[in-house]
């Protein structure tokens, strides 16, 4: 009986909490504040949250585990359906005890009590890489990805305006644009007798990739979509980004005892950490020699890597590294993602083509900010491919104060884990949710039959994070996936005639399987 009330009252003050989280952070009225003080007074103490016990954890995760090998947003459906809103995680080895929640409107209420200066977990083993192994380039500028508190802020100061602002990114269009010329031009040449892509179509989707991100963080290119021109270093990079990818997983997410013991995997990732380190400092010694000798027009506009430079050369090899890290596979995992989709769905694909080949007449047409401007349903086809095949299912933080969630008391320095993407199939804020419909997303449509997502939540659909801490680097993956699409789409029909995609969880999600996309020039 006891246990029926509490869930009742957790049930009354979740609903209250939803129809008043967003006035929360607005001029706040009384009532509003009555209401809060009301669900503080009666929330649950935290040590009366739903729980794993160690064994369940454990057990669930080994073979044979309700959890095992399931991707992020399965797991996240059965635990779900098994706790409700909340559920708590015990500390195991080194790894903290954290809190997971699901409901938007919790989500929604912990990102805005997050402060100016958020908390996030961090990829501890390059935390200790970079403090404990190479101070002599860490030391005196966070990286995005390990620091908090004032040194992550100084880092985020410095680079916000270097990489959100629009006139910067506009800067490397034309680049861009040229690498997913490249890469459609590499990807036909490998077709077989039936137009398939070999069945790693997904390493090739890396290097292109690699190829954008290092064309925009280091200012050149590397080279690696030219199958005649061979670069050692860019060679090892591309390694050296594929063992991390591998490698790190089982560090970062799973039990791992390395802060007691460095094992031989741990030793390798070290290796891989500092071989990224010192590839990346070349080229950027090299960039720094290529600017110095590159007599600079009167209307010269800086690219990132030179404003990164003027702040310091260690902070520049900071951000390259970041951006390797974070953007190569992320931005990988949407491309393919929306790419099936478009497949899956070739009404939605022949009207994608429409919208580019009026803006683009000719196949020899360039992209231009202002031509990019006039895309909407691009967009709209990129919104939606990754609402159903996003590149990461969570988020983490620490509260930022003493908040209630889920009817539960939260201290402040709490860990909470971010289910956000169980929101994506949601029919409350996506109606036919499972189903590819990229004009839920645009303004002007007034077809009755559409679903919409004008009056969603805008937290049930938060690909790049929010706040303080979300992804520095949007508008430049944005860039790149809009180019590849274009570049994919306007001249060619993609089709898939194999099985379901099935997706795999690491640190991104990933495609578990052949990729065999038939390509067909139209």
């Amino acid at each position: 009986m006891l246990r029926t009330l509490e869930r009742a009252k957790i049930f009354l003050n979740s609903q209250s909490l939803g129809q008043h989280a967003r006035s929360l952070v607005a001029q706040a009225q009384p009532s509003v504040d009555t209401k809060v003080k009301n669900e503080e007074i009666d929330a649950l103490p935290y040590g009366s949250i739903p729980a794993f016990t160690r064994f369940q954890l454990t057990r669930r995760f080994l073979p044979g585990g309700k959890y095992f090998q399931k991707s992020f947003y399965e797991m996240h459906k059965l635990m779900r359906e098994e706790f409700g809103d909340i559920v708590k995680f015990p500390a195991i080895f080194a790894t903290p005890e954290m809190v997971w929640i699901f409901n938007v409107k919790d989500i929604e209420k912990m990102f805005r009590f997050e402060g100016p200066i958020p908390y996030r977990r961090t990829f501890e083993t390059l935390q200790h890489y970079r403090k404990t192994i190479r101070p002599d380039i860490y030391g005196d500028y966070g990286s995005l990805f390990t620091e908090q508190g004032e040194k992550w802020y100084k880092m985020r100061t410095l680079v916000n305006p270097v990489l959100l602002k629009p006139t910067t990114v506009k800067l490397y269009i034309p680049q861009v644009d040229e690498i997913a010329k490249e890469f459609v031009e590499m990807i036909l040449s490998k077709r077989d007798e039936t137009n398939e892509v070999p069945a790693q179509f997904g390493d090739y989707i890396n290097m292109w990739s690699l190829e954008s991100i290092t064309c925009i963080s280091l200012n050149r290119r590397l080279g690696i979509l030219n199958q005649n021109y061979h670069d050692e270093n860019a060679e090892k990079l591309i390694k050296l980004i594929r063992a991390f990818l591998t490698d790190v997983y089982d560090f970062e997410v799973n039990p791992s005892v390395w802060k007691f013991y460095e094992t031989k995997a741990f030793k390798k990732l070290m290796e891989v950490y500092d071989g990224m380190t010192n590839i990346i400092l070349h080229y950027v010694d090299k960039a720094i020699e290529d600017i110095k000798a590159q007599p600079k027009a009167d209307d010269h506009e800086e690219s990132i890597l030179e404003k990164l430079i003027k702040i310091n050369k260690n902070a520049a090899v900071i951000m390259c590294v970041d951006s390797l890290i974070a953007g190569v596979d992320a931005t990988s995992s949407a491309s393919i993602g929306i790419l099936y989709c478009l497949a899956k769905n070739q009404d939605k694909q022949d009207k994608l083509r429409e919208e580019l080949r009026k803006i683009l007449p000719n196949k020899s047409d360039d992209l231009t900010p202002e031509k990019m401007r006039n895309m909407p349903y691009l967009r709209a086809v990129i919104k939606e491919g990754i609402r159903l095949y996003p590149p990461t299912a969570a988020n983490t933080r620490a509260a930022g104060k003493d908040i209630t969630l889920a009817g539960y008391q939260i201290p402040k320095g709490t860990e909470i884990v971010v289910a956000s993407t169980l929101a994506h199939y949601d029919e409350q804020f996506f109606p036919q949710g499972r189903k590819f419909i990229p004009e839920r997303w645009l303004k002007d449509n007034t077809d009755p039959e559409c679903p919409r997502v004008k009056n969603a939540n805008p937290f049930s659909f938060i690909p790049f994070g929010f706040g303080p801490r979300m992804c520095a680097g949007r508008r430049i993956a944005e860039l790149e996936i809009e180019a590849l699409l274009t570049r994919m789409i306007r001249d060619y029909r993609i089709e898939w005639h194999h099985s379901d995609l099935k997706i795999k969880s690491v640190m991104v999600n990933i495609p578990d399987g052949d990729l065999k996309f038939k390509i067909t020039e139209v």
